[in-house]
């Protein structure tokens, strides 16, 4: 009976194993085709630079075992366009190692300015979180937007003057994104592989946003 029962775990192993290539295969080839339908780059490859140069983001410095793969870049109406799913892993050693890997999606546009941080996500469980390691959510005159969100920057002044009616009215339809801004990088970050089929609705959700971001901040660096 032990046997029986090993041998059926190795084989539902080896079949999750198998159906998972097949499932990474076909999300490669159906990227690797929208990155040419829109005229961009594609490489599955791992890719530690492309990581590397996005660490400034909060969710890109953790763990180890770093990288980006399937990574989709070049211009795209004017902007310099990078989107890549990233893995990294965390190690805990309890009673038994264990190791946690994470897949995340990350779409990003260059700006021409260097910016102060800004993070502006769902409110949640994470961000009550963050306010009890110090990071504090700043509070809007719209008690919907700040229940809705949680904003958090070093920069109060910029992070008021970031998030004006218009973004926050567009964002208020778009609750589910988590959005990064830090350095030359505007980005929407996914805690999750972003299905193919969606990439391209979320390319034109971030080029959106890039639209309502007020243009007077976009003249100078900022930090």
């Amino acid at each position: 009976m032990a046997f029986f029962l090993f041998f059926l775990v190795l084989v539902l192993g080896i079949g999750l194993m198998i159906y998972n290539y097949k499932m990474e295969e076909k999300r490669r080839a159906e990227l690797a085709g929208l990155a040419g339908s829109l005229g961009l780059r594609f490489s599955p490859d791992r890719d530690h630079i492309t990581g590397g140069r996005f660490a400034c983001l909060n969710p890109l410095n953790k763990g180890e075992n770093r990288y980006a793969y399937n990574v989709i870049s070049g211009d795209y109406h004017g902007h310099e366009l990078t989107l890549f799913d990233y893995h990294y892993q965390i190690r805990s050693y309890s009673r038994r190692s264990r190791t946690q890997h994470y897949h995340l999606t990350v779409l990003s546009l260059a700006l021409p300015v260097n910016l102060p941080e800004l993070v502006i996500a769902p409110e949640g469980v994470l961000s009550k979180v963050a306010q009890t390691l110090g990071y504090d959510d700043i509070d809007f005159p719209s008690k919907e937007f700040s229940d809705a969100f949680c904003v958090r920057s070093k920069n109060k002044i910029f992070a008021f003057d970031m998030c004006s009616f218009p973004l926050i009215e567009w964002l208020m339809q778009n609750r589910d994104l988590h959005i990064e801004i830090d350095r030359n990088t505007l980005a929407l970050l996914f805690f999750h592989p972003v299905p193919s089929g969606r990439i391209q609705e979320n390319i034109e959700r971030l080029l959106k946003l890039r639209s309502l971001l007020p243009g007077h901040l976009l003249t100078s660096d900022r930090c």
